[in-house]
């Protein structure tokens, strides 16, 4: 049986319903079932599973062969994954897919790297198969700001100029949905990418033709930044992190490309203009 954490978040989603479509029967964990009215019941199994508890990690896993792990950005990820991958190891698991990032295997010095670094190395050594997909910075994280391109037009970020070979949700789900239900992916690490790397210049450029309305990226000082941060309450642990995340894009570290996607896939993956026309409506 294939089990799917982080199933009510942006890219469990996406894999649930590509799952879906191909016709998988498996178990989705979730700690809140009314975040699952998006779910098509058939052949779908709704588990009750929380991150923070033990007991029902460890009920949640038994009969599993199969697992999908995304773990949320929280304080003590490393501490929750370990756990979950002791627990699989212990139920019978026979294989891990895990959402990673790219850079998790190279000395990039930021926290979240070092985070996903460290529990890639664990399941890697786990002795259970696996596979590490380590995608890109996902375009859609722009719907996040989506407020102030609708109220002025203006996307408000401190990256500077620098390019990001951003990538869309849809195509990091289209993967996980490859890697997970064909062979030949057992114990390999998948770096995936957009088609291109472009700054959020490009990116507000993309929005403003998608939906027909003036769209200006304002480059705002890292002071701001975190200010803005510790206003809406962010915890100054996640600030950190999404700051040393901004200054990474800003000196230009995240704008590799690759092709696995679309070679696992067998599509090409969404440019940001064809990404912005999907989603325009978010920001009219």
């Amino acid at each position: 049986m294939l089990f799917v954490t982080g199933a009510t978040g942006k890219t469990g989603q996406k894999l649930v319903k590509y799952l879906s479509e191909k016709n998988e029967r498996f178990q989705i964990g979730v700690r809140s079932p009314e975040k699952t009215s998006f779910v098509e019941r058939k052949n779908i199994e709704i588990i009750n599973f929380d991150f923070m508890d033990i007991n029902s990690i460890n009920t949640a896993l038994k009969n599993v062969d199969k697992l999908f792990l995304l773990t949320p950005i929280i304080e003590n990820q490393v501490e929750i994954t370990k756990q979950i991958v002791d627990v699989a190891k212990k139920s019978g698991v026979n294989y891990i897919v895990k959402l990673s990032a790219i850079g998790s295997e190279d000395n990039r010095d930021l926290q979240l790297i070092r985070w996903h670094r460290e529990t890639d190395r664990y399941i890697e050594e786990s002795g259970i198969s696996f596979t590490i997909l380590r995608p890109n910075s996902f375009m859609d994280n722009f719907i996040n700001y989506g407020a102030s391109i609708k109220t002025d037009g203006k996307l408000y970020m401190p990256r500077g100029e620098g390019k990001v070979s951003y990538i869309s949700v849809e195509d990091v789900a289209a993967v996980a949905c490859e890697v997970l239900t064909t062979k030949g992916h057992k114990n390999k690490i998948y770096d995936i990418t957009g088609p291109e790397a472009i700054s959020v210049s490009d990116v507000a450029l993309a929005i403003s033709k998608a939906t027909g309305r003036p769209v200006e990226y304002v480059d705002i000082p890292e002071k701001i930044a975190r200010q803005t941060m510790e206003s809406a309450g962010y915890p100054k642990w996640m600030t950190e992190i999404l700051m040393e995340v901004n200054n990474a894009i800003k000196a230009g570290t995240l704008s590799e490309v690759t092709t696995v996607a679309r070679d696992i896939t067998g599509k090409f993956t969404a440019n940001i203009k064809e990404w912005a026309i999907t989603n325009a409506d978010a920001f009219k």
